[in-house]
């Protein structure tokens, strides 16, 4: 799972003109990277080999507190805070959207299009929030685990709409930052392996 996993060191420096900041004086900020999945152990129900593929256009959002690049945390008491120094590659709806968007299409099942290309197709419809992508801290304020949970529907012409619903704690054996966000893509990969089998018997 590690190997999946970068950090990109990336040092921004801000310079005033008398007295102005040095390198010394601004953190690094490490940008850690998640994998769309690549592959699914997902058997195709039956008469679906040699088809084509199902359009989909998706749409996720998040609830208040998630909309951040930011790698959160969560307390005991409900404090929602951020790990210093560590951020995703993008603000996490936008990142969502890719990964999702790119494991639909990886799966070789579905073809992502957007709504200026779905507006004459027979296409279906992706929609999902998260509510939960952060890790939960113990009382000690020790890492224990990293908690995913979205849920949303996914519907297609002359078909019912299908309810989806996620939630996935992966526990994290240390609070190196390479262990939390190889539970993050461990809980990933879960969901959306679980995701495309779903919406195959769906559609």
């Amino acid at each position: 799972m590690l190997t999946r996993i970068s950090a990109i060191g990336v040092v921004t420096l801000f310079l005033t003109g008398c007295g102005g900041l040095t390198k010394s004086d601004v953190p690094a900020i490490n940008t850690w990277w998640l994998e769309p999945l690549h592959s699914t152990a997902v058997t195709a129900p039956d008469g679906s080999q040699g088809r084509q593929p199902t359009s989909v256009l998706v749409a996720i959002d998040v609830i208040p507190g998630l909309d951040t690049a930011a790698i959160l945390t969560l307390t005991p008491d409900a404090q929602l805070n951020r790990f210093s120094g560590a951020r995703w590659t993008g603000e996490l709806p936008v990142l969502l959207n890719s990964l999702v968007s790119r494991s639909l299409d990886g799966s070789g099942k579905f073809e992502v299009v957007t709504r200026r290309d779905s507006r004459d197709l027979d296409r279906c419809m992706l929609r999902l929030q998260v509510r939960a992508f952060y890790a939960e801290l113990a009382a000690n304020d020790n890492v224990e685990d990293v908690r995913i949970a979205m849920s949303g529907d996914f519907s297609c012409k002359d078909t019912l709409t299908r309810r989806l619903e996620f939630d996935k704690r992966v526990a994290v054996g240390s609070d190196h930052m390479a262990n939390i966000v190889a539970a993050f893509q461990s809980g990933l990969d879960q969901i959306l392996n679980e995701l495309i089998g779903q919406i195959q018997q769906a559609d």
